[in-house]
C-alpha cells in the first residue's frame, strides 16, 4: 500500500507484481498472507518490523527528552510526527 501510494503522489505506475500482492493480502488478510509466505521471506519482514521498532523507540526517546526543554509536541501528537518522518529520516 506504501508502494502505492507514494507511487501516485508521483505519478508513477504500480507494477502488476505490487498490485496482486495487495490484492492478495486484502483477500487473506494480512496475518493468513504473511503466514503463507516462505520462511526466508517472513524472516526478512521480521527484521525490517524489529528495525523499525528500534528506529521508533530511540526517535521516541529523544523526542521526550527534548520534550522537557518545550522544543518538540506533547507525547500523544508522537505517533504523529512519526509517520510524517521520510522513511529516511526513521533509520
Amino acid at each position: 500500500e506504501d508502494h502505492v501510494a507514494e507511487a501516485s503522489s508521483q505519478a508513477e505506475e504500480v507494477t502488476p507484481e505490487i498490485r496482486e500482492q495487495i490484492a492478495s493480502v486484502q483477500a487473506k488478510g494480512a496475518k493468513m498472507a504473511f503466514l503463507l509466505l516462505d520462511e526466508s521471506v517472513q524472516q526478512q519482514y521480521i527484521e525490517v518490523s524489529y528495525q523499525e521498532l528500534a528506529a521508533f523507540a530511540n526517535w521516541r526517546r529523544s523526542q521526550v527528552a527534548q520534550q522537557e526543554s518545550g522544543a518538540v509536541p506533547p507525547a500523544t501528537e508522537f505517533e504523529g510526527c512519526w509517520d510524517l518522518l521520510n522513511h529516511d529520516d526513521k533509520k
